[in-house]
């Protein structure tokens, strides 16, 4: 059976910091990314 991981969702609208907040956090966290588009 598999671990089951924490979930953190990630947004902001800057696709490299979505990047590096998955270096940092994908082996111990599940991850949901989201971009943010400002108007």
């Amino acid at each position: 059976m598999s671990e089951l991981l924490p979930k953190i969702l990630v947004v902001d609208d800057e696709t490299w910091n979505l990047e590096l907040m998955e270096a940092y956090l994908s082996d111990d966290y599940e991850l949901a990314m989201a971009t943010l588009h400002r108007f």
